[in-house]
């Protein structure tokens, strides 16, 4: 059994296809692994809001205040 396994190391042939046979495992190994990954990208959205916009007659004595502050009422 060891003379069989000599004879095989020995071998070009059989040098050469395990050669192979692991080159080709480490190519598939970097192009599985650049596959498989998930790429994040950063995203946000910026959405404004105005309870009080285009009022500027309709409700006079209005006064909006928040965390105990008056705001100013802008108009369009």
């Amino acid at each position: 059994m060891e003379e069989i396994i000599q004879n095989l190391s020995a071998n070009p042939l059989v040098q050469l296809g395990g050669f192979v046979l692991g080159a080709a495992g480490v190519v598939l190994a970097i192009i599985f692994y650049f596959r498989s990954r998930r790429i994040s990208k950063l995203r946000f959205g910026y959405i404004t809001r105005s309870f009080v916009e285009g009022l500027s007659g309709a409700l006079d004595g209005l006064e909006v205040i928040y965390k105990d502050e008056p705001q100013r009422r802008r108009f369009g």
